[in-house]
């Protein structure tokens, strides 16, 4: 009787390792699939090191230390990518500078409040969709909120680098209204660099060296020339180049 039970437990053992390599060999690329995915954790969130900017580019809200871009972007059609971290003044948040509480109605007010809140819960809920957070920035620089406006930029500047139009907002921003000259130049640098095709980047930092960062204006002439060598057919450009001319005749 004991060689029986040891007889049926061989035979139960070579069926269950038949049965092992029967599976391996019909699902090898199943079984290797399940090993490699073993420990593997999502990566929606870039790591400390992917997103890490330089100490010389942070510019600091009032809620905190923020990157002040790496060298976002325009594109209005949600898409999958790895999604940063937002850590600019709150989305959400309404400041209206006193002059735009003086100068607009409480229903104007009203509306452009409701608007915020609206395209901040839509970037909240969909981060990929970047036309919420470039709508929401209008809307803060509008009621002269230059801070939160700055913040949301500088954030696309990280999320879509490839992109001028944030790059572009901001070298605005700087130039006209917070009156920083050298991050000015290194945003219209940035637009550049995103999109070469894109004359504004050119027009917007030949204007800076001749009306604001007036020590480098010598610099103007040698941008619109790289502007209308990777544009050779653009209007604006030539124009430029003949004013700056005409400018440095008189």
């Amino acid at each position: 009787m004991q060689y029986k039970e040891i007889i049926i437990g061989i035979v139960i053992a070579l069926l269950v390792g038949a049965g092992f390599i029967f599976r391996a060999s019909i699902f090898p690329s199943a079984l290797k699939v399940q090993e490699e995915n073993k420990g593997i954790e999502s990566t929606s969130t870039p790591s400390t090191d992917q997103s890490k900017i330089s100490s010389d580019q942070t510019a600091t809200s009032s809620s905190g230390n923020m990157p002040d871009q790496g060298v976002p972007g325009a594109s209005g059609t949600p898409h999958t990518q790895s999604v940063v971290a937002y850590r600019g003044r709150p989305l959400d948040e309404v400041r209206f500078g006193q002059a735009a509480l003086q100068s607009m109605s409480v229903a104007h007010r009203d509306d452009i409040s409701a608007n915020i809140r609206k395209y901040a819960k839509m970037a909240k809920e969909s981060p990929e969709y970047i036309a919420a957070w470039l709508q929401t920035a209008i809307l803060k620089k509008t009621i002269e909120d230059y801070e939160g406006a700055r913040d949301i930029w500088i954030y696309v500047t990280i999320a879509r680098p490839r992109e001028a139009t944030a790059f572009l907002n901001l070298g605005d921003l700087y130039t006209n209204y917070l009156k920083d000259y050298p991050k000015a130049e290194k945003n219209y640098q940035g637009a550049i660099k995103a999109e070469p095709k894109n004359v504004m980047g050119y027009l917007g930092l030949s204007d800076l060296y001749i009306f604001f960062y007036k020590e480098k204006a010598a610099q103007a002439e040698q941008v619109l020339k790289q502007g209308i060598a990777a544009n050779p057919d653009d209007a604006n450009l030539q124009k430029a180049l003949v004013r700056l001319h005409e400018r440095e005749a008189k």
